[in-house]
């Protein structure tokens, strides 16, 4: 299932604790999840952190079904949350 990651993205290092980043999960691009991003970079390998703070702009990359779950559950959104996993 795939992530993209937006605004708010920290590019070469973090950016200070409790930045939020936006994340669209499973190419639903309505509105996206405002999440804090050391919480999203502790989901993801080490390799895949790396290659997400080289990232210039946006960020895209597949995660198991679990791990976009647990992205929607602690993102913040006017909408209804959905069940991905």
């Amino acid at each position: 299932m795939k992530i993209k990651c937006t605004e708010g993205k920290s590019v070469g290092g973090r950016r200070s604790a409790g930045n939020m980043v936006r994340v669209f999960v499973d190419n639903d691009f309505r509105y996206g999840y405002w999440v804090v991003e050391d919480q999203l970079l502790a989901l993801l390998d080490v390799e895949v952190q790396a290659a997400y703070l080289r990232a210039d702009a946006d960020f895209t990359v597949d995660v198991e079904p679990h791990v976009a779950q647990k992205i929607v559950d602690m993102g913040m959104t006017p909408y209804n949350k959905v069940k991905v996993a």
